[in-house]
């Protein structure tokens, strides 16, 4: 039995190390959509702010992450991407 509890244990702490990678692999990368909307001169700043804060970009990067684990684990996975695909 606490063979199996120690197993289980390194089972979760590995998930949660490899969840913590994924997230900043992909909120690190560098470059974003937004990045090319402002080289667009239609595209107001304003705009873009507004739509940072629509998807949550503008928080900080822990709280993100919560975000981000939050709707992984209930299973939502359109809101897993900050831009999602028409």
């Amino acid at each position: 039995m606490r063979y199996l509890l120690r197993r289980l244990s390194h089972a979760l702490l590995l998930l949660a190390g490899v969840s913590v990678l994924t997230f900043l692999f992909t909120a690190l990368a560098p470059g974003t959509y937004f990045d090319e909307m402002r080289m667009n001169p239609q595209i107001a700043p304003e705009t873009i702010a507004a739509l940072r804060a629509q998807y949550g970009l503008d928080k900080p990067l822990p709280l993100r992450y919560v975000s981000w684990l939050s709707s992984l684990l209930q299973a939502r996975w359109d809101s897993l991407s900050p831009i999602t695909a028409p």
